[in-house]
């Protein structure tokens, strides 16, 4: 038998716990809460190895300045059904949120919109930001890329070009129902 304890905790108490902790390393409000939201979310829907676990390592990199406090992106290109966004080493979800904002009006104006971004940290799970645009109304993708040396078997120094090794790739895709109509 463990001696583990087991704490259940409201998804609104965590949520408020994590933001507070995010906003006493610089991160505004409301940028707070959609890391927040991010992660409990994923706690939600049973990916816990993107849940609130992670916030040690936000929180780490935050103290050593390892990413911005603060969200600031360059919209790099920008056409009626596309953009390329400069995320400037702010934290994911956050990016994540904005860029997807940004995507689902462009969506609505030019009925499809790809977006692409770079310069990002981790954003968590793809489903978070593939549900924002289905509550947009819209049917919506996330999908990330990245290399990740630690995935890369029997290497024990990151290689020089990493362009050449394969990456984690998650994606989400979220669309409405259509029901039977009989």
């Amino acid at each position: 038998m463990s001696n583990e304890q087991v704490l259940n905790i409201d998804s609104e108490s965590l949520r408020d716990y994590c933001i507070k902790l995010l906003n006493k390393e610089g991160v505004p409000e409301e940028e707070a809460f959609y890391m927040a939201d991010s992660l409990v979310v994923a706690n939600l829907r049973g990916v816990d190895s993107h849940g609130v676990s992670r916030m040690p390592i936000y929180m780490k990199r935050l103290r050593e300045g390892l990413v911005n406090r603060k969200c600031s992106f360059e919209v790099q290109n920008e056409a009626p059904g596309s953009m390329l966004v400069d995320a400037q080493n702010s934290l994911g979800p956050v990016v994540g949120v904005k860029v997807m904002e940004r995507a689902i009006e462009k969506a609505k104006e030019s009925g499809s919109v790809m977006v692409g971004v770079k310069n990002s940290n981790h954003y968590g799970t793809a489903s978070y930001f593939s549900m924002l645009a289905l509550r947009g109304s819209i049917a919506g993708t996330a999908a990330s890329s990245r290399v990740m040396p630690n995935v890369i078997s029997g290497m024990s120094q990151t290689p020089q070009n990493l362009d050449m090794y394969p990456s984690t790739c998650p994606a989400a895709f979220q669309c409405e129902g259509i029901g039977s109509g009989s």
